[in-house]
């Protein structure tokens, strides 16, 4: 469990994942550098078994409320997910390169 805290990894082939433990956040940001091309799809499970898409913000792009559930370029994306234990990034569709990934899980004062 990372709260607060960050998870890393690195998705550089198809289907790979970089996942978290966020029971108890409710703010996960997930930080993407690198130099690559696909598709990285933002899922989340009750189990860690079953992972269903979830929606995130990409708030390093100028239209900041479009909620998206895949990206295809460097940024920041964000999602408040209050009760949801597991959280990952998964290359659903891969080219070439590495996506560097940080997951950064954290509480937001009410």
């Amino acid at each position: 469990m990372i709260i607060p805290g960050e998870e890393s990894g690195t998705l550089g082939a198809a289907d790979a994942v970089v996942g978290a433990s966020v029971e108890g956040a409710n703010n996960i940001l997930f930080q993407i550098t690198g130099t690559w091309v696909g598709t990285i799809t933002f899922e989340a499970s009750a189990d860690n078994t079953n992972w269903f898409v979830t929606a995130v913000k990409n708030t390093s792009e100028t239209n900041s409320t479009t909620l998206v559930t895949t990206r295809t370029t460097n940024g920041i994306s964000q999602v408040y997910i209050g009760g949801i234990p597991y959280i990952r990034a998964r290359m659903s569709a891969y080219t070439s390169g590495t996506a560097n990934i940080i997951i950064h899980a954290d509480r937001i004062a009410k």
